[in-house]
């Protein structure tokens, strides 16, 4: 090992120029002379093989020489590596970034598979030796590994997000200081989903990060992203007081202006029970508490359909506002609150006596219909709030004021969509009411077990065929009983004792 302080550097030079990353790592492990040697030129070798690796990987761990180390390898596309900094509020790594001449800070890797495999690899192994130290893993690092490589893209797929954007995001406001002194271009660069770092601000509720970028050149109070909303929009949605008295005082006035979907803030605000973000604009008298959507909808019809009791109430005692509006299909707030499963909306209109209880919409379902209808399944194939609509199904069975087995314009009963969509234990509320046609027939000549056996699970065909008043043998217009639609189904099993 002496003999390697003999050798001319060149001669060491021409060997690392010919060898691997691994190899030329091997081979400054030899000795102190070799390590203080071989180093830059492992820096070199690393940041060009690797996609500057080491940079990011200074930056994860919060390394900052190794930051300065791999920047004089004279890199200069630094996007990813900005991204990353800017998101965890490293202002010391962020400087040596900035200090770069000729430094390129848009991404590099535009498109998720675009960025280099090695990245999720060692960000993976590289995890499991800072937990395996005892060290505390920043959130900021845990975050990037689940969402996988693209994270470090200022405009990947994920989430398109800019440098200073992150920081705005994570509240990181000597970054964004930082970032808006350094007077670089891409400060002015929306997000992928045409998002502003103002927009960010405005939905945290970040009034001083808000000041800093109103107070800058890098902002446009009034631009619109891709779902056509601004910063005010995002800041009355999000029920921020403080940072709507602030946009209007820097000039955005308007707080009426309705996004892509024909929905303005206070649609939006009404929808997610933002009370006091209401109150406040109705009272400031520029808003238009009727205004309808694409579909039709009013805030109240929204609020109805998602909101808290308080807020329902609220929008309910305004004067101007109308609680039996129809959208475009002919729905009222009334029937959206039953579709949804919001109990407290729905108790509050029906006793109010001021809707229609079985009114029905342009396709002739009713209040009741789409309670038993329900909206769907959420992430699991669950029913999208189960526990709300059978509540609101149990009301409307017991309330004794409702028709239980109305038709819509395709014949379809409550029961039929009990049968198709429901739980066991909705399909025996209705069952047991002794209300309810439990063989009808629609248009098609379609009976609720024929919907059962082709969407429905076994336990709820079971409760049909066990009450012993359903045919399963019953043919619709097309010849198909609710045998065969179960044997599609993969569920002939359970029909098979009744066959």
């Amino acid at each position: 090992m002496a003999l390697f302080s003999r050798l001319p550097n060149e001669i060491f030079y021409a060997i690392a120029s010919i060898l691997y990353e691994s190899e030329v790592n091997a081979l400054a492990q030899a000795n102190s002379f070799a390590y203080h040697l071989m180093n830059p030129i492992l820096y070199q070798k690393s940041m060009h093989q690797s996609n500057g690796w080491p940079l990011l990987w200074g930056i994860i761990h919060r390394r900052p020489q190794t930051v300065k180390k791999a920047l004089e390898t004279k890199a200069t596309a630094l996007g990813e590596a900005l991204a990353l900094a800017a998101s965890s509020g490293q202002d010391q790594a962020i400087k040596y970034l900035l200090y770069i001449d000729n430094a390129r800070f848009e991404a590099q890797f535009v498109q998720q598979s675009s960025v280099p495999r090695g990245w999720s690899n060692k960000m993976w192994t590289s995890d499991r030796r800072t937990k395996a130290r005892g060290f505390k893993t920043h959130e900021t690092r845990v975050r990037d590994i689940d969402k996988g490589p693209s994270i470090f893209s200022d405009r990947d797929t994920i989430n398109g997000r800019a440098p200073l954007s992150r920081a705005v995001l994570n509240g990181h406001i000597q970054t964004v200081e930082l970032l808006l002194g350094s007077g670089h271009p891409f400060l002015a660069a929306k997000d992928s989903d045409g998002r502003t770092p103002l927009s960010h601000a405005a939905q945290r509720g970040y009034v001083d990060i808000a000041r800093l970028l109103l107070d800058s050149r890098y902002h446009n109070i009034s631009a619109v992203d891709c779902d056509s909303r601004r910063a005010m929009d995002y800041a009355i949605l999000f029920g921020s007081g403080a940072m709507v008295d602030l946009l209007i005082k820097s000039g955005d006035t308007d707080m009426d202006t309705p996004d892509d979907t024909g929905r303005t803030p206070f649609s939006w605000a009404a929808q997610y029970g933002n009370l006091s973000t209401l109150k406040y604009l109705v009272e400031s008298g520029r808003v238009n508490i009727e205004a309808r959507d694409r579909e039709g909808r009013t805030p109240f019809s929204h609020a109805a359909g998602c909101a808290d009791a308080p807020t329902v109430q609220y929008l309910f005692g305004l004067d101007g506002v109308d609680v039996e509006s129809k959208g475009s299909y002919g729905m009222t707030p009334f029937a959206h609150a039953s579709r949804e499963g919001n109990l407290s909306a729905v108790e509050l209109l029906f006793n109010s006596g001021k809707v229609g209880i079985d009114s029905p919409d342009s396709g002739g379902q009713t209040p009741t219909s789409y309670a038993f209808e329900g909206c769907g399944v959420d992430e699991q194939g669950l029913p999208w709030n189960w526990e709300g609509l059978h509540s609101v199904r149990k009301f409307f069975v017991n309330c004794g004021q409702v028709d239980l087995d109305t038709r819509d314009n395709e014949g379809r009963t409550p029961f039929s969509y009990a049968a198709e969509n429901g739980m066991k234990e909705d399909i025996e509320l209705l069952l047991t009411s002794g209300k309810v046609e439990l063989d009808s027939t629609d248009n098609e000549g379609r009976t609720p077990l024929s919907y059962a056996a082709e969407y429905n699970e076994d336990a709820e065909i079971r409760v049909l065929l066990e009450s012993g008043k359903v045919n399963p043998h019953s043919r619709d217009i097309t010849g198909m009983t609710p045998l065969l639609y179960g044997q599609q189904s993969g569920r002939s099993w359970t029909m098979a004792p009744w066959a």
